[in-house]
């Protein structure tokens, strides 16, 4: 199947599988020093701190992370595939997305920020901390600049900044263990993060000659972006909702100290999550390229991808399961015990991760998001349904089956 993927044909746009493969590389590359460098410091914060103030820091995290696609409106998907097919200049483009992107931020942000403050009013602490996680939604607003660089298949420059950015956090949160400082300060670095990340997107883009002041609003343009994009959104809200709810569900139920052990267990579940994703983001272009000069060798090369990405699932969560025990035995200390039960659960979810974001981009190159949205909220509610029923029964291993 790989072979044939690589194969040329007829109709194909030239030295597209080439740059495919340069693309993914880059973007594989850069995840695995990323994620291995953010696995090291994590585990690190996890036995520093304890079950307990690791799981006050991993809810507000969660909290952020399912509120984060809402306010990015599902737009920058909608972005690539305007770019790719070149309908509109890319300053309208690029114009259209930014205002969006701003508008939702800012908006989400101040809502959510209002919901804290009145429902956790009788935990300080907590209220405090996810007040100033909640900032890091609106540097966020930088993401517009990678579409760009995506349909074009540059996605190294995104990578570039990623890497960046994600070196000097986790360099910063290994010397605030060093010198044993407060957990607010390494929710105030997630801010800074996500700030670095944006600006060093926003930088490449610039050297690569897109401008933020070359972006021209067309509010047409703006509105058909975001009636496409707004099933998007929603999946991205499912989404969210699948692989964070459990942890507000945990805190509400058990306390911080059960959302600190199944925290820990996710540290090694989604961090593979990136191989799928990585092959989405650099084939999709190419897929929507193909599409327009080769509808049948389209519907190859979509088999094909889809086969690739739910075997490379499969086969990763096997490998979580099988080495779950020493993962756990050597990498946390004894008081994340209650994490192996969960550990040779959760990994399953990476097959079907893989599954559901193969589907996304099949979806979104035939205008048929709302299909896929429709079926992760009828997910969501029976997630939700599930965690209700199963955590008060059977603790930490109910979340990860819901």
């Amino acid at each position: 199947m790989i072979r044939r993927w690589f194969q040329s044909e007829p109709g194909q746009p030239a030295g597209m599988i080439l740059r495919v493969v340069a693309n993914s590389s880059w973007l594989a590359a850069g995840n695995v020093v990323t994620a291995l460098l953010a696995l090291a410091v994590s585990l690190w914060m996890a036995n520093h701190f304890g079950p307990g103030q690791y799981g006050l820091y991993a809810f507000a995290l969660s909290v952020v992370l399912l509120v984060a696609p809402l306010a990015e409106l599902g737009v920058n998907q909608i972005l690539v595939r305007e770019l790719a097919r070149e309908d509109e200049s890319e300053a309208v483009v690029l114009g259209s997305g930014a205002v969006l992107r701003a508008v939702g931020a800012v908006a989400v942000c101040a809502v959510a920020a209002v919901i804290v403050s009145l429902v956790y009013t009788d935990d300080a602490m907590l209220r405090r901390y996810l007040l100033i996680a909640l900032l890091a939604l609106l540097p966020r607003v930088l993401g517009v600049f990678e579409p760009p660089l995506d349909a074009r298949l540059e996605s190294r420059y995104v990578v570039m900044a990623r890497v960046t950015g994600s070196m000097s956090i986790n360099i910063l949160r290994a010397a605030a263990l060093l010198t044993d400082q407060p957990l607010v300060l390494f929710v105030w670095l997630t801010v800074l993060h996500a700030g670095l990340e944006g600006a060093g997107v926003g930088g490449f883009c610039g050297r690569r000659g897109v401008r933020a002041s070359a972006g021209r609003v067309r509010w047409s343009h703006a509105g058909r972006v975001l009636r496409a994009a707004w099933p998007l959104a929603l999946w991205s809200v499912s989404v969210g909702i699948l692989l964070r709810f459990d942890q507000v569900m945990l805190q509400q139920f058990l306390g911080e100290q059960a959302v600190g052990h199944y925290a820990a267990a996710l540290l090694f579940t989604e961090g593979p999550t990136f191989i799928p994703m990585v092959i989405c983001a650099s084939v999709f272009p190419a897929l929507v390229q193909v599409r327009k000069v080769n509808p049948a060798l389209y519907k190859v090369r979509t088999q094909q991808f889809h086969d690739l990405v739910i075997w490379i699932g499969i086969l990763l969560a096997a490998a979580i399961v099988l080495l779950a025990p020493l993962l756990v035995a050597y990498l946390l200390n004894d008081s994340y015990r209650a994490s192996l039960g969960v550990l040779r659960i959760l990994p399953w979810c990476t097959m079907m991760v893989a599954a559901s974001v193969a589907q996304a981009q099949y979806l979104l190159a035939e205008d048929l998001q709302w299909v896929g949205s429709l079926a992760r909220v009828v997910g969501c509610a029976v997630n939700v349904w599930l965690n209700w029923l199963w955590i008060p029964a059977y603790g930490l291993e109910g979340a990860a089956w819901a």
